[in-house]
């Protein structure tokens, strides 16, 4: 009984972990592409861009982090 309850310890800390390194990933596409944009179109700056694309990946960490709760 009590190895079963600690598999499910381990498997949600590898979730978060995974979930984790997935995010930093994905948070650092997004800041490429703005910067990447933000070189491209001089009609914005890559302060803008980057502050933008923060804005969305804090949403985006917000709904992941909820889904994730829910998922447990």
């Amino acid at each position: 009984m009590s190895r079963n309850s600690a598999d499910k310890g381990i498997s949600s800390i590898l979730k978060m972990v995974i979930g984790a390194i997935v995010g930093l990933i994905f948070i650092t596409a997004v800041i490429g592409l703005l910067w990447l944009v933000g070189i491209l179109n001089t009609g914005i700056s890559i302060g803008v861009a980057v502050a933008i694309g923060g804005i969305f990946i804090v949403l985006i960490e917000l709904v992941l982090f909820i889904t994730g709760i829910t998922q447990k």
